[in-house]
């Protein structure tokens, strides 16, 4: 039983570890729905995040990226499992956790995306400039607050909903 549960565990760090790629301080990661990937089709998306939360002034995120992913092949039962690596090209549809990036000044986000994270950019103090995607329909709870140095964002017509707080502290917005 230990010996399963070793194995699994060592899979699962493998996977993790090679299904994202550090593009220009983004960091991009490849996702499937669930379980271990088997084929190149099972991964659905990327997600972008900071590559180093310190550093990154500006974030001009790509609509797509090819990442090169593992997958698991062969039978449990059998005993017979293998990992393959291949390459795939996800589009990038979620923006995750920017928030606290003190030197984040722009951020350029692509119409593929069509969603944000909760607090996504909060408190990214120097963050002057946002473009927001046209296929965004919800600006997330927190998702810009205490963004003191954002003056101005256009939010585009897709957008339906501004959840809570979404720009709470952000003085400098008109």
């Amino acid at each position: 039983m230990k010996k399963i549960f070793l194995l699994a565990v060592l899979v699962c760090t493998a996977t993790l570890q090679s299904m994202s790629e550090v593009i220009d301080g983004v960091l991009y990661t490849a996702e499937t729905l669930e379980g271990f990937p088997s084929s190149a089709s099972d991964f659905k998306y990327a997600i972008a995040w900071p590559s180093d939360k310190n550093t990154i002034t500006s974030a001009n995120i790509l609509s797509q990226v090819t990442l090169k992913v593992m997958i698991t092949v062969g039978s449990w039962s059998n005993h017979d499992l293998r990992n393959e690596y291949v390459e795939v090209t996800l589009p990038v549809t979620h923006v995750a956790d920017f928030s606290g990036c003190p030197k984040l000044t722009s951020v350029s986000i692509p119409n593929s995306v069509t969603f944000l994270y909760e607090r996504a950019f909060a408190g990214c103090h120097a963050l002057s400039s946002v473009t927001l995607p046209g296929s965004l329909d919800i600006i997330p709870r927190e998702a810009f607050r205490d963004c003191t140095s954002l003056t101005t964002i256009d939010i585009p017509p897709s957008v339906t909903s501004i959840d809570y707080q979404a720009f709470k502290g952000c003085k400098f917005l008109e």
